[in-house]
């Protein structure tokens, strides 16, 4: 058994599966940056799953030496940092399985089994193919997986692309690498209500300032964050909300011999850009960072709409206030 890396970790998943190029153009970011990792993430593409989970069947776990090879073949090409003792590592490992069922299957006790040496202090669900704005949230196995860690106790950040062409991954790295420093600068090594050990959230009580309830809400796994980057990113990351879309001409009928066939895609995307919304943000060329509560609306632990709106006050660095 190797020893605990004193360097804190990120635990990566995807709904895209552990084969496609946003996570992969992630891990290696990440390496690149001096940042290690394990990745737990479905082996097959799983996008749209929302938060789908597999229950009483078993799912294989599989170790992808394959492509860790690949990652740091690419990561540590030039030698501008090293692998293993000296400096960063990951491990990634394949689940017949949804984002979700990776969140619960490895914070429930497979990651403790298999890489003790690398306890997360933080999730990154991503880079997915595709913005994940407005209404997309509901449907999108990459936020179904930060949430289901953050369900977990663990600080969250699902991270998107905002458009299906693979080429432009680039400025999502750059974006998503950006806040992930930010949050390993500010987040504790070991996670302080991992499983749940605290139950929730700092309620209202007058010695502690909004900006510091809601970090303490995002450190116990009760708001998480959603990243989107537009291709041609103008190296601005702005607080958003949820904003308005709405997918028009989505059902086709096929003609496909007997029975009724129905696909949906080819949809019209219309968009309202109301200010401070994810859509508009990504219209300007801006990176959108929206806070979003782990839990439903109306439960015991939702974040009340005051507290999240904490996220538009700006420090002098242009950072949400909250996350300075």
């Amino acid at each position: 058994m190797r020893k605990m890396n004193d360097r804190q970790c990120i635990l990566l998943t995807n709904d895209d599966g552990v084969d496609a190029p946003g996570i992969h153009a992630l891990m290696v970011g990440l390496l690149k940056s001096g940042i290690s990792f394990v990745t737990i993430a479905p082996e097959k593409n799983q996008s749209a799953c929302s938060m789908s989970m597999t229950l009483q069947k078993p799912m294989k776990m599989s170790e992808r030496h394959d492509i860790a090879a690949e990652v740091c073949s690419e990561a540590f090409a030039n030698n501008e940092v090293k692998s293993g003792d000296e400096g960063p590592t990951g491990r990634i490992f394949s689940l017949a399985g949804t984002p979700s069922d990776c969140m619960i299957v490895g914070l429930s006790g497979a990651l403790e089994e298999l890489t003790p040496e690398l306890a997360p202090s933080l999730c990154v669900s991503g880079i997915n193919l595709g913005a994940n704005v407005s209404i997309d949230v509901l449907h999108s196995g990459t936020v179904a997986g930060a949430r289901e860690a953050s369900l977990y106790g663990l600080p969250s950040l699902a991270t998107s692309l905002g458009t299906f062409e693979a080429g432009h991954f680039g400025p999502a790295v750059e974006a998503t690498i950006s806040v992930v420093q930010r949050l390993l600068k500010i987040l504790p090594r070991k996670p302080e209500n991992l499983l749940r050990p605290n139950r929730g959230w700092l309620r209202d009580n007058a010695e502690y300032e909004k900006t510091t309830r809601l970090f303490s809400a995002l450190q116990r796994g009760d708001v998480f964050l959603s990243l989107n980057t537009p291709p041609q990113w103008n190296g601005k990351i702005t607080p958003t909300k949820v904003g308005l879309r709405w997918y028009r001409n989505a059902l086709h009928r096929e003609d496909m011999g007997e029975g009724n066939y129905y696909s949906i895609d080819g949809v019209t995307v219309i968009d309202d850009t109301e200010k401070y919304c994810d859509i508009g943000a990504l219209s300007k060329g801006e990176a959108s960072l929206t806070v979003m509560s782990t839990w439903p609306v109306g439960h015991p632990l939702d974040i009340p709409g005051n507290l999240l709106r904490t996220n538009f006050e700006l420090a002098d660095d242009g950072w949400p206030l909250w996350l300075s």
